[in-house]
């Protein structure tokens, strides 16, 4: 019986001792050939779903694919020119209701002299109010310095908002540095910016959806 369920034992050359672990099925694999114990081979940890709902099993793997999305996103950035990089960020905002989603309120200005400013959005026709705007393509590794950060104030000049977005990190100053500034100033990093791409669908598409139902207890008469 235990002939029939090794694997990868050859009995001819086995040796008298050998170490054995018992895998699916039933079936053992021999550990060693050489009478002292190997190491077990790595498997994949499996996702525990005796003990969820099925709701909750499809959220999990639901929440899986959006992580999968986010980084497979960050890094066609990375890949990208940053000229392109600069025109997503307007993109999005002008999706997410900024410069009333009409393009001509969305300038990009970045490039050579641009001085620090990559972007504008007109907030009103008339130009009043406007929205200066920063990025960064960095790789993850990269977090943007305060000094970076004071620059951008430093560039804003009677401007009293600004963005500043970039596709790695900020620094615990760099955070302090624009929180603690008279002027308001909203700092994206590279993981909140690719999870707004997905919200409000820059750069993806939805290709399927599944609808959870439940039975409506309502419905049915209760018996007495």
């Amino acid at each position: 019986m235990l002939r029939r369920h090794c694997i990868d034992l050859e009995f001819a050359t086995a040796s008298p001792v050998k170490y054995f672990h018992i895998s699916d099925g039933n079936k053992y694999h021999l550990e060693s050939k050489e009478g002292v114990p190997g190491k077990l081979p790595k498997t994949k940890p499996q996702l525990n779903t005796s003990d969820k709902l099925p709701e909750e099993i499809i959220d999990a793997a639901h929440q899986e694919h959006l992580a999968n999305v986010r980084r497979d996103l960050k890094q066609r950035i990375l890949d990208s020119h940053p000229s392109f990089f600069e025109r997503l960020v307007l993109d999005l905002l002008s999706k997410m209701g900024y410069g009333a989603s009409d393009p001509k309120r969305l300038k990009h200005t970045g490039g050579p002299g641009d001085g620090g400013i990559d972007g504008t959005i007109y907030e009103d026709k008339l130009g009043l109010e406007k929205i200066h705007i920063q990025t960064k393509r960095y790789r993850t590794d990269r977090l943007v310095k305060p000094s970076e950060i004071r620059d951008f104030l430093g560039s804003l000049n009677k401007v009293r908002k600004g963005v500043f977005i970039t596709t790695s990190g900020f620094a615990a100053q760099s955070i302090k540095t624009a929180e603690s500034h008279e002027k308001s100033v909203v700092l994206i990093d590279g993981d909140e910016l690719c999870a707004l791409m997905v919200s409000y669908g820059i750069g993806v598409d939805a290709i399927q959806t599944h609808t959870i139902y439940r039975v409506d207890s309502d419905y049915f008469p209760t018996l007495d």
